[in-house]
């Protein structure tokens, strides 16, 4: 059956975003409003930075609700005191040809012999240590930073999923960010939000802060898988023959984490799976936009009894096909059983 719908739900909700991100998410929003007033359309204003913050609870007010986006992107950036992937990468580098030199240095004084060949080769390996160290702590940070803001995102959707199964009608969220982080400890977490979504017949629509893109995620994924290759091929050379580290311990998940590693397409996988669209890598986002207005106007109904009974958790496929040509076709990919 084809509905017109009678209330149609659009909370908007702000990630925590760098200065560049705030101005472009804000521009967005205040676009969106901008659209004819359609007395079926609400808007709500969240923001998430450590927690869920309700900002402006649903309205038709369209002056009321572009004063909350302008606190939602005023609220200072909670994440500035942590190192980013850039400054990551230059600590890593240093570290790693500080390492390379020292190692250089003990081979060269070893080979050399002579009486001060022990000093100078203790010496480089103290020195291999300390940028091995700098290395990890900066790791730890980034990583650490990570968790937290996946978190934060994940349970923020994860609320406003559930308490909107209470609402009928057609529901939808605009999600300003620039990329979900998911690492391997938070994947069962994203699950949860995707099937409390799909519960709620709530679709997310994913738009990208960061504009228009000159550089890809691919490449922090492929740093970190990099990584965990070269951990595992000490392991193998070692045989056995020194000691175990952290290192060789996590090399399992820095791999999963680094499938996960690319934050837009965690934004896209999202959007898909509840039957939303990613926008992204465009200074331009109306045209998505006025796709998730028209999609919040009417849409097709289907439904239908699944036959398998085992909820494993696994994700269940859903594909919908319709005989008519020319048309394209939006639907969730499917569910988590």
């Amino acid at each position: 059956d084809y509905h017109i719908v009678r209330k149609a739900y659009l909370p908007l909700v702000f990630d925590s975003l760098g200065q560049q991100g705030r101005a472009f998410a804000r521009n967005a929003a205040l676009e969106l409003l901008r659209v004819d007033a359609r007395p079926d359309l609400l808007f709500s204003v969240f923001y998430v930075g450590d927690r869920l913050r309700l900002l402006q609870q649903f309205t038709t007010d369209r002056t009321a609700l572009a004063a909350a986006v302008d606190r939602a992107c005023s609220v200072l950036d909670p994440r500035g005191v942590v190192p980013g992937t850039e400054a990551t990468d230059r600590v890593a580098a240093t570290a790693n040809d500080d390492a390379a030199r020292a190692q250089v240095t003990g081979e060269a004084a070893m080979a050399g012999g002579g009486p001060e060949a022990g000093p100078a080769a203790g010496q480089a390996a103290a020195e291999a240590a300390m940028a091995n160290m700098e290395l990890r702590a900066v790791e730890m940070a980034q990583n650490l930073e990570r968790s937290q803001r996946g978190n934060a995102s994940l349970f923020g959707l994860f609320a406003l999923a559930r308490q909107q199964q209470r609402l009928a009608g057609r529901k939808a969220i605009v999600y300003f960010s620039e990329g979900l982080e998911v690492p391997n400890q938070l994947e069962p977490l994203y699950r949860s939000v995707v099937s409390e979504a799909n519960r709620a017949n709530l679709s997310v629509y994913s738009v990208d802060a960061r504009g228009l893109l000159t550089t890809s995620d691919n490449a922090a994924s492929r740093r970190d898988l990099l990584k965990s290759m070269e951990t595992v091929r000490r392991q193998v050379q070692s045989r056995g023959g020194r000691a175990v580290t952290r290192e060789d311990i996590l090399a399992g998940e820095v791999a999963e984490d680094a499938i996960n590693l690319n934050v837009q397409g965690m934004l896209g996988a999202l959007s898909e799976s509840t039957g939303g669209r990613l926008i992204a890598n465009s200074n331009d986002v109306r045209t998505g936009l006025d796709h998730a207005l028209s999609d919040m106007a009417g849409y097709y109904e289907v439904t239908y009894d699944p036959q398998l009974a085992a909820f494993d958790g696994s994700f269940r496929r859903v594909s919908v096909k319709v005989k008519r040509s020319g048309v394209s076709v939006q639907s969730r990919e499917g569910y988590f059983a």
